[in-house]
C-alpha cells in the first residue's frame, strides 16, 4: 500500500511562543519492517508501516534506532510575502497549496501556493524534515499538513503566511493524511497509535481523539464528506484495495469501488455526487466514481503515473501531481472534468511539486 509521503516529527518540538520550529533532539525507534507490494508510482511513507513507493517502485526501507540532531525548518516567510508574490491587481480566492521537494544539497521540503493558473507561486514554510499532505481548512484560513521522520510522523497547522506553526498529534507513531471536518472543528488521520493503521478523528481544542471503527486491515487516507455524515478512506479490507465509506451516525462500512492493485487519496466532489481517487492498474491513474453508479472512470492516461487528486472548488476541475509520462520529476497539473488536456501549473526543472490540495478564502 502506498503511505503517504509523510515522514515524522518530534514530540514537542515547536515553540508556540515563537510560533516557528525549534532544534529537535529525537531518539529515533527501529521502525517495523513491513511486507512491500508490487507496484510503482511516488515516494510515500510511512502508511502501513514505512512502505515507501518512488519513482523505481516500492521498496521497504528501515532504520537502526539512534539518536539524530534535526534541526527543523528556515524562518516562516512573512505575512506579505503572498500579495507580494500575486500582486494587488490579482484578486486570490482561489489557490493551491503543494509540497516541493528539492533535490541534492537543497533537498529541503517546503509548503507553496500557486494560483490556479499557474501563474504565481509564494512560498509558505520550508524544512529539512519531510512535509506531505497539505490540506487547506474550509474557511482557507489554516493549512493541515504533516512533518515527518524516518520514525514518526505527526500532524501540524500554520496560516497561509507562514505565521501559527501549532502541532497537532504526538507520541512515538504515525500520524498521516489529515482531513478537514466541513465545520472546520475536526480533522480526521490515519494512525498506527494501536498497532494498526486505523482512521482517528481529534476535535481541534480538546484533548485526545477517537477510531472510528477499526478492523485487522489496514485504514488510510481519509476524507469527510461534504455533509460531514460519512468519511471514505482506502483500505485492504477483504484482503485487497478499494476505496471505503464509514456513516459516522451508525458505523457501518461499506465498500465503494471495485478492487484494484492499490488504491489511495479518495476526495469528495463538493455536492458530495462522486469521488476522486488514486488506482493503481497498469499504472497510477486518477479515477472518478459516481456514487451510486457502479462505473468507474479513469481520468488521466495510463501511460502517465498520475496521484494526489483534489477538487476544484466549484467541482468542474481537478488538480493532481504527475510526472506527465515522462518518468521524471512530479509537477502538479490542473485538468477541466469535461475532458481537456491536463494543464501543467509548476514546472521546476531539477525538483518535485508534489500533494495539491485545490482551496479558497
Amino acid at each position: 500500500m502506498p503511505t503517504l509521503r509523510h515522514r515524522s516529527t518530534a514530540r514537542s518540538g515547536i515553540s508556540a511562543a515563537a510560533n516557528r520550529p525549534t532544534d529537535l533532539l529525537l531518539s529515533l525507534s527501529p521502525p517495523r519492517r513491513p511486507l512491500t507490494p508490487a507496484g510503482r508510482g511516488r515516494h510515500y511513507s510511512p502508511m502501513s508501516g514505512r512502505v515507501r513507493l518512488n519513482r523505481r517502485g516500492i521498496k521497504r526501507t528501515g532504520l537502526v534506532g539512534f539518536a539524530l540532531l534535526l534541526t527543523c525548518c528556515s524562518q516562516p516567510r512573512p505575512a506579505s510575502t503572498m500579495a507580494d508574490a500575486i500582486g494587488s491587481h490579482y484578486r486570490v480566492t482561489e489557490r493551491i497549496v503543494f509540497v516541493h521537494i528539492g533535490q541534492g544539497t537543497s533537498s529541503r521540503s517546503g509548503l507553496k501556493i500557486v494560483l490556479p493558473d499557474g501563474s504565481s507561486i509564494a512560498s509558505v514554510f520550508s524544512s529539512s524534515l519531510e512535509l506531505s499532505s497539505p490540506r487547506w481548512s474550509p474557511a482557507g484560513t489554516r493549512i493541515a499538513f504533516v512533518m515527518s521522520t524516518p520514525s514518526r510522523s505527526n500532524v501540524f497547522l500554520i496560516a497561509p503566511d507562514g505565521s501559527r506553526l501549532r502541532q497537532i498529534t504526538r507520541g512515538n507513531t504515525f500520524n498521516d493524511s489529515p482531513a478537514w471536518s466541513p465545520d472546520g472543528r475536526k480533522l480526521a488521520f490515519s494512525s498506527d497509535r494501536s498497532g494498526n493503521f486505523d482512521i482517528w478523528v481529534k476535535k481541534l481544542g480538546s484533548p485526545g481523539q477517537t477510531p472510528l471503527a477499526s478492523s485487522p486491515a489496514i485504514d488510510v487516507t481519509p476524507d469527510w464528506s461534504p455533509d460531514g455524515g460519512s468519511i471514505a478512506f482506502a483500505s485492504n479490507r477483504g484482503g485487497r484495495w478499494a476505496i471505503w465509506v464509514e456513516d459516522l451516525s451508525t458505523g457501518s462500512v461499506k465498500r465503494l469501488t471495485p478492487y484494484f492493485r492499490d488504491v489511495i487519496n479518495p476526495r469528495w466532489s463538493p455536492d458530495g455526487s462522486e469521488i476522486l481517487f488514486a488506482g493503481l492498474k497498469a499504472n497510477w491513474q486518477i479515477f472518478l466514481k459516481r456514487i451510486g453508479h457502479a462505473q468507474v472512470t479513469p481520468l488521466t492516461s495510463a501511460s502517465w503515473v498520475s496521484l494526489a487528486p483534489t477538487w476544484s472548488t466549484n467541482g468542474r476541475e481537478i488538480a493532481f501531481d504527475s510526472d506527465g509520462g515522462l518518468g521524471g520529476h512530479k509537477q502538479v497539473y490542473v485538468l477541466a472534468i469535461d475532458g481537456q488536456s491536463p494543464q501543467k501549473i509548476t514546472d521546476f526543472r531539477r525538483s518535485d511539486a508534489t500533494d495539491p490540495d485545490w482551496g479558497s478564502h
